[in-house]
């Protein structure tokens, strides 16, 4: 597992973008678990050199 960066600072966000983001979340969030669940797609994936 790689560490994902975070702050632990508040700073702004634009509106626009957490808008488009909280879009694409569930998009994102299925494509995640699909992936997740074919076992050939991720031993092949992972397998490549």
């Amino acid at each position: 597992m790689i560490h994902a960066p975070f702050a632990l600072l508040l700073m702004p966000f634009p509106e626009t973008q957490l808008n488009q983001a909280n879009e694409l979340a569930p998009i994102f969030n299925e494509l995640v678990d699909r992936v997740s669940l074919d076992a050939k797609f991720l031993q092949d994936s992972l397998s490549r050199n």
